[in-house]
């Protein structure tokens, strides 16, 4: 993912993100059929790199109660001299795990 200050054939990196709908409420069937869009923001840290703040917008699509599809472009702002933006397409696949 994108420039790193030192450079490995591995980059590993945890992210905390909060994700919230961006369609009305009432509209719950067509969010099951046809997906929804989502805002991202969220804190990485990058075990090579440092810090990141990132950022973004999505779209989640429900396959079915416990999957779902969800594409995502983000920004990843790293706070290194100077400051660096990696903007990031992924795919992501969720799947609900029963309590």
């Amino acid at each position: 993912m994108g420039p790193h200050a030192n450079r490995s054939n591995f980059s590993g990196y945890l992210s905390n993100d909060f994700i919230w709908p961006l369609s009305l409420p009432g509209k719950t069937a067509t969010r099951l059929l046809c997906g929804h869009p989502v805002g991202l923001i969220g804190y990485t840290r990058m075990f090579e790199t440092g810090h990141a703040l990132d950022y973004g917008i999505g779209f989640e699509h429900h396959v079915n109660n416990d999957h779902s599809l969800q594409f995502e472009l983000r920004d990843y702002m790293t706070f290194a001299n100077p400051t660096q933006h990696n903007i990031m397409f992924r795919a992501v696949w969720l799947l609900g795990v029963p309590d």
